[in-house]
């Protein structure tokens, strides 16, 4: 079930993810933990989500493992504090964060995409992505659906629990995600790209600036295809 903002208190969300190191909590309700045995992290000062449309996520593969990354520093940094995401009570900003501290469930702690559901179900409210409109959304891609297909992926061998577990190249997957350089993304290894469509540009030229984007000719992406076999 997904809620809304009328299903529970927002403003007290406060979820124990994982052993006794891990929480994530509403700003009211951290407001009077004690420094000295709480580290507060957050969520706003790392999140980040360039929005299409009405769209507002799931975060890319890139901001999952950095993630993970992140949460084992502070885990091994702060050795005797409780690490504590805090989120103000807008419900993308709450989903967006439990995507986050679910994906470090279901790859670093091997918890499968039922159990980590089970462990925010009903203690905080979250939507369903969407796609990349303004139109009335006929598809809600839920939770469980994106960490179902992070533990595909891990099953099948394309997606390690560390950004330098050798799986993934990183700064490559971060260079081809942007606007300007393609906003490509290898789906299937070795079998399935997905990018945005090119266009003919005058000239012969590969690539065209406009209105804040960039358009890319199909001579751009020859070298690229080749590279990537």
């Amino acid at each position: 079930k997904f809620y809304s903002t009328h299903d529970m208190q927002q403003d007290n969300v406060f979820v124990h993810v994982c052993g006794d190191r891990i929480y994530l909590a509403s700003e009211q309700a951290c407001r009077n933990f004690d420094a000295r045995q709480y580290r507060l992290i957050c969520a706003k000062s790392f999140i980040v989500y360039n929005a299409y449309c009405d769209d507002f996520g799931p975060l890319n593969l890139a901001s999952v493992l950095r993630f993970i990354q992140l949460l084992e520093q502070e885990l091994k940094q702060n050795h005797s504090s409780k690490i504590v995401y805090t989120t103000d009570i807008i419900i993308r900003n709450i989903t967006n964060i439990v995507f986050l501290l679910g994906s470090y469930l279901v790859l670093a702690e091997k918890l499968s995409p039922e159990q980590t559901w089970r462990r925010f179900e009903g203690r905080c409210p979250v939507e369903a992505y969407r796609d990349a409109t303004f139109s009335n959304s006929n598809f809600g891609l839920t939770l469980l659906d994106c960490w179902r297909g992070l533990a595909c992926g891990q099953e099948l061998g394309w997606i390690g629990k560390y950004p330098d577990d050798g799986l993934y190249d990183l700064d490559e997957y971060e260079h081809y995600d942007s606007i300007i350089n393609g906003e490509m993304h290898v789906v299937i290894p070795n079998k399935f790209i997905a990018f945005r469509g090119p266009k003919t540009l005058d000239g012969g030229a590969h690539y065209h600036d406009m209105e804040q984007t960039r358009v890319f000719s199909p001579h751009y992406y020859v070298d690229i295809f080749k590279e990537m076999g």
